[in-house]
């Protein structure tokens, strides 16, 4: 079975599965304080229903975001085409949503 990797830092491999890199800064980005709170179990970004329309497109995820400790989160939306690099990918195994899910 062939093996295709995709660079998802390259523009060229990012255009390929249509995608675009989003930032959003903070423990649990546009809270108070970015979201530190006292026990706070989890961060509710780590979710794939999680609300990130309004988080700004990032262009370099090498990016510096501050000049000290920060928390941020980079998330990506793809859509795996039929042909990757001429090859048809249609019948190769891939993550499926239900198996990503499963990732959590």
């Amino acid at each position: 079975m062939p093996k295709i990797i995709l660079d998802l830092n390259d523009p060229t491999d990012l255009q390929t599965v249509n995608g675009t890199w989003k930032v959003g800064t903070g423990f649990v980005p546009g809270e108070p304080n970015e979201g530190l709170k006292s026990k706070l179990l989890s961060s509710p970004p780590r979710l794939i229903d999680y609300y990130d329309s309004n988080w700004p497109i990032c262009i370099d995820l090498r990016q510096n975001l501050s000049e000290r400790c920060t928390f941020a989160w980079h998330r990506i939306k793809i859509r795996i085409p039929n042909q990757i690099k001429g090859i048809n990918i249609k019948r190769l195994s891939s993550i499926s949503r239900n198996q990503f899910r499963h990732l959590r």
